[in-house]
């Protein structure tokens, strides 16, 4: 009898088309490594409601500046105080007039004396099956679990001349536009999780700082990224506060470029 042999050809034909259609699928083909889609977020100083001209009057008979505070000085030309260079937010008594409104928008009186505070709200969508290219060919599936390794801030740019004190990351669905606080700062819109605190950041220093996840953080957070082709939507939300005496950013050309990014793997589910 004759024996029957299976051409070199057509084996290695159905070996392809066996391995093509999953029957023959490595045990890691399921497991991706990927990298978090970058989202920049940007601060300039010019908007912080806090100016280095000001609305108080001056002229050379009259020049009521230093009187108000050392570190005014008068435009002549301007006719109006000015913050001299390197000068410190100003220790302005507000308690029988209120000046307050004429160093910015964001500046009032608290406790007679002027203070400026600065609500910072940040947001990027998030669309893993379309920004992560790892993910781009099972976007459509779900994950079974996900392991968040990083997540971090990467300062590219920072020449906001202070500290930019520490804030708070959120997640929530693409469609929230805004996230509302309340007198103290916590979160009131429905469907916001709080995911970790992004570290403060010294003055002109640059580099990567480890966002610090809260105790349910990663779990938000992973949690949305089970399903890739449903987009979600980070907050970075913060506030920045500048009292009597302290210092002032570079209200000229202060920036800070921040990138948001991280690792993660996943397991799909099949």
């Amino acid at each position: 009898m004759k024996n029957f042999r299976i051409p070199v050809f057509l084996f290695l034909l159905v070996l392809s088309w066996l391995s093509l259609h999953g029957c023959l699928l490595a045990d890691d083909v399921d497991n991706f490594d990927f990298k978090l889609p970058d989202k920049v977020f940007e601060i300039d100083a010019a908007d912080l409601g806090v100016s280095s001209s000001t609305t108080i009057s001056c002229s050379d008979a009259v020049d009521t500046c230093a009187s108000v505070d050392p570190g005014l000085t008068c435009d002549k030309q301007a006719g109006v105080c000015v913050l001299g260079e390197d000068a410190r937010f100003p220790a302005v008594d507000c308690s029988g007039e209120d000046v307050c409104a004429s160093f910015g928008d964001a500046v009032t009186c608290e406790t007679g004396q002027c203070h400026a505070t600065t609500a910072i709200q940040l947001s990027a969508s998030v669309d893993l099956a379309e920004e992560v290219p790892e993910l781009k060919d099972v976007g459509s599936l779900s994950f079974t679990k996900v392991s968040l390794e990083t997540l971090y801030v990467d300062v590219q740019i920072n020449s906001f001349g202070i500290e930019v004190p520490a804030m708070d990351l959120y997640v929530a669905d693409n469609s929230v536009a805004q996230v509302d606080l309340d007198g103290s700062g916590n979160v009131t819109t429905q469907g916001v999780f709080h995911v970790g605190v992004l570290p403060a950041i010294p003055a002109n220093q640059t580099g990567r700082f480890d966002v610090i996840l809260s105790s349910d953080g990663r779990a938000s957070l992973t949690d949305r990224m089970k399903t890739p082709s449903v987009p979600f939507k980070l907050f970075v939300v913060g506030r920045i506060e500048i009292g009597p005496g302290d210092p002032l950013p570079d209200l000229g050309s202060g920036h800070l470029k921040a990138v948001v990014s991280g690792t993660a793997s996943a397991e799909l589910a099949r």
